[in-house]
């Protein structure tokens, strides 16, 4: 996060049992989502118990950095970030 929290599994219900839940909660693992569609970006319930969430390091209307702020390794070169990277780049340069 942008003050370098753990983000929680959306998954989990510890330390803060969440009210707003990325769609397919479980292959969204611990990454950042907006699932508020927040204006100011992307988002994660933290795994400290004193800060329920934080924002994420994503920057706004930047496909690179969206990517970033959610793949590991093991996503890149499948067929879904393939299309998704292929969307954003479309929907954001036409």
């Amino acid at each position: 996060t942008k003050t370098g929290r753990t983000c929680q599994f959306w998954d989990s219900r510890t330390p803060h049992t969440p009210n707003h839940i990325p769609t397919n909660p479980h292959k969204a693992r611990n990454y950042c989502r907006n699932p508020t569609n927040d204006n100011t970006g992307s988002w994660c319930y933290t795994t400290d118990p004193a800060e329920r969430w934080d924002y994420c390091n994503c920057r706004k209307f930047s496909p690179i950095f969206e990517l970033q702020c959610f793949l590991t390794p093991k996503h890149f070169f499948t067929p879904e970030i393939f299309l998704y990277a292929r969307n954003v780049l479309l929907n954001r340069i036409f």
